[in-house]
């Protein structure tokens, strides 16, 4: 079913499925403050509308109502500051600790993960707390060419930090990038590139500026 091979699968799958209208509902009035107002929908009604004698079809008006709030949240993950620096540097944290971290640690709350990593990279976990981090480089590309190709291998996130902090001498816990493609529609249409790094220190951006010099820029139709 995972793997989307069962009949099944469609109900993990789909667009919408139970999953993601359940986190998205569940992220929406989970924020402090109800920062993005209140969900349109239910994910009752979802599930009502899912049959497993055939394909699922949603009304016209739910499906609107979800893919509002979709957008509403996925726009917010990526255009965040804030929370994409976290998202970056916590990313980069599990990087840095691939070798020491346990299964355990993916069943902790997030307040105690945290305090694990605060335990094992202090200045990145205490960076955070104090907002000491900046995004210097965030660009949207299209399609990547060259020697940027191999930014879109996850495997080779932590080769390509590891290359920055080695050419300006930085700390390791001092730099993180995040390379994704946002799924704010039913395919995604661009990739999204940050690099974080602690003290507004540009330099790094320079070497990521050169490596994507030839790929092809997203420009959204207005």
């Amino acid at each position: 079913i995972i793997e989307g091979k069962h009949e099944l699968s469609r109900f993990l799958h789909g667009f919408p499925d139970l999953d993601n209208a359940d986190n998205i509902y569940r992220f929406i009035i989970s924020i402090p403050g109800r920062l993005l107002g209140e969900p349109s929908y239910y994910p009752s009604e979802i599930a009502a509308s899912m049959s497993l004698e055939k394909e699922t079809a949603l009304p016209e008006d739910l499906k609107k109502r979800w893919m509002r709030d979709y957008k509403r949240i996925y726009s917010y993950l990526w255009d965040d500051k804030l929370n994409m620096i976290g998202w970056t540097m916590l990313g980069r944290a599990l990087r840095l600790l691939k070798e020491e971290l346990t299964a355990g640690f993916f069943r902790l709350t997030n307040r105690e993960a945290f305090q694990i990593i605060k335990l094992k990279i202090p200045r990145l976990a205490e960076g955070l707390e104090n907002r000491e981090f900046q995004i210097i480089f965030d660009r949207k590309y299209v399609e990547f060419k060259g020697e940027a190709r191999k930014l879109s291998d996850p495997t080779n996130i932590w080769k390509i930090e590891k290359m920055l902090c080695g050419e300006f001498n930085l700390e390791e816990w001092s730099l993180g990038l995040t390379v994704d493609q946002p799924l704010l529609s039913e395919k995604p249409d661009h990739w999204k590139v940050y690099l974080v790094s602690h003290g507004n220190n540009e330099e790094p951006k320079v070497l990521l500026e050169e490596m994507l010099s030839s790929s092809v820029p997203f420009e959204p139709f207005s």
